[in-house]
């Protein structure tokens, strides 16, 4: 691991905290680094989707589930503490948005039921 993602880490993890204590919500950071572009790390913040969230993505989950993600992201991330390329509509920040709205679709988790079915 680079020095530059291992300091952006620790300093976003940090951060993060300050903030999921500020706004009295789980906060994730996103943390992306393009090394053929030799690039500083692209730091993003989002809050833990609500419950309502998770829902309406899991309604997509068949058809149009990064969509559904993409919409999560605009839900949840948080502007003002992220990097303005996550949410740039310039196409040759589309890497950063795409691995975003991906980060997005990771955190939509269910446990599954583990009792036997009978057949």
């Amino acid at each position: 691991m680079s020095d530059k993602l291992k300091t952006a880490q620790e300093v976003a993890n940090k951060k993060a905290q300050e903030l999921a204590e500020e706004l009295k919500v789980k906060v994730h950071p996103l943390i992306f680094l393009v090394k053929e572009q030799g690039e500083e790390p692209v730091v993003g913040y989002v809050k833990e989707p609500s419950r309502v969230v998770k829902l309406a993505v899991m309604d997509k989950y068949n058809s149009g589930f990064y969509s559904a993600c993409s919409q999560a992201l605009d839900a949840i991330i948080l502007k003002e503490h992220s990097d303005p390329r996550i949410t740039s509509e310039r196409s040759e920040d589309d890497l950063y948005y795409m691995g975003a709205v991906y980060a997005v679709s990771e955190m939509i988790q269910f446990a599954g039921n583990q009792v036997d079915k009978k057949k």
